[in-house]
């Protein structure tokens, strides 16, 4: 699915190694994702909700770089 998305870059963080990036964050569980304010929690993620994720991260930094 990221190559739908070339203008995302994606980092894996092991959390139980280094909790500090989701504390940064405010996020209390994971596994999440997070672009800027923009965040996605769940115990399960299904591909509609990644997609629909990128596609609101992607159309930010789209209107941003316009």
């Amino acid at each position: 699915m990221l190559p739908e998305f070339p203008d995302v870059a994606l980092e894996k963080v092991c959390v139980d190694e280094n909790p500090e990036p989701m504390r940064a964050l405010g996020l209390k569980r994971y596994p999440a994702l997070a672009s800027g304010e923009q965040t996605l929690s769940a115990l399960f993620f299904t591909k509609g909700r990644i997609r629909r994720f990128l596609n609101r991260i992607s159309q930010r930094h789209n209107s941003v770089t316009s």
